[in-house]
């Protein structure tokens, strides 16, 4: 899939100056938001130079690979103004989405062997049928449904257009012991391979099969949730640290995508964007730093001033 890159990607980064910051919460949660839109840009302006080398005629891992990448970049957005916002619910919900595509996407391209691409596709096409017998299922009923209607052809589609010769033995029995199916979704073990599992949250995930409005629901997330909900002047909300930890997740798998996709005889190009990848990394990991040390000290203050 190496392939050069049309144009340079050498814009000036600039990012907040991490020692000028008030010691306070809403200063770091300007300069996380500030930083984070940085880093978002940037991103796009990757994808939008590799946009202009794939097209249709892409081969079929080229074509997911890039779109794990926009999927990378649109969520990631997305998590840093919930959490930034104080949406609790939200956002978790959208960090367990980025660390899944982004173990995913990296999985993909550091291990780059065909079985594992082709494992890969086998566990679509056999939830693709699956799906379609339910949707072929539900228009029995709703016969007229036009979202239903349209969904069927997607799905059609799809299964028709992935020219898999796996067998159905392979589908039902490799395909979903091996990619993301409900009942062995081995992302968990994908990222433990990595070193990615650092994001990710094993009772969060449990918890999100809760049925919603469910008793079980009611009784875990909305009963005496007062102090959930407190202003954030009175309840510390936003998570630094994942934040940097998902920003480093987004750029680690950024630079496993760069280094597959250009080719090495452009090497001051590579340089450029690994080097100012490695400003976002050191940006976010030292940020939270003087986060965490100014919260410490003032903790500690406040013990000691109590005890006077």
């Amino acid at each position: 899939m190496q392939q050069n890159l049309p144009h340079k990607l050498d814009k000036r980064i600039t990012l907040p100056l991490v020692h000028l910051l008030d010691k306070t919460e809403p200063a770091f949660s300007h300069a996380f938001l500030h930083a984070a839109r940085t880093l978002h840009s940037y991103l796009q302006e990757i994808q939008s130079a590799i946009a202009l080398v794939v097209s249709s005629e892409s081969e079929p891992y080229t074509i997911a690979i890039v779109g794990l990448f926009s999927k990378l970049i649109r969520t990631y957005n997305s998590y840093v103004l919930l959490e930034i916002h104080y949406d609790d619910a939200g956002s978790q919900f959208l960090v367990e989405e980025l660390w899944d595509t982004a173990v995913t996407l990296t999985y993909l391209l550091e291990t780059a062997e065909r079985e594992t691409f082709t494992d890969y596709i086998a566990a679509s096409v056999y939830q693709a049928r699956l799906l379609l017998q339910e949707v072929e299922t539900q228009l029995v009923h709703l016969p007229q449904n036009l979202d239903l209607l349209v969904l069927r052809d997607r799905l059609k589609a799809f299964i028709s257009e992935q020219k898999q010769p796996a067998t159905d033995r392979t589908l039902t029995n490799l395909a979903a012991d091996t990619w993301g199916m409900e009942t062995a979704n081995t992302t968990a073990k994908r990222a433990r391979l990595l070193g990615l599992n650092f994001l990710s949250n094993p009772a969060q995930r449990i918890a999100q099969k809760i049925t919603p409005a469910s008793l079980l629901d009611v009784h875990l997330n909305y009963i005496n949730s007062a102090a959930r909900d407190l202003p954030a002047s009175d309840s510390q909300k936003i998570d630094f640290r994942q934040l940097r930890d998902a920003s480093h997740l987004c750029l680690h798998a950024t630079k496993a995508l760069l280094e597959e996709f250009v080719q090495t005889s452009d090497a001051g190009q590579v340089k450029i964007q690994q080097q100012e990848l490695n400003e976002f990394f050191e940006w976010f990991y030292q940020a939270y730093q003087a986060y965490s040390s100014d919260r410490d000290a003032s903790l500690k203050s406040n013990k000691n001033g109590g005890r006077r």
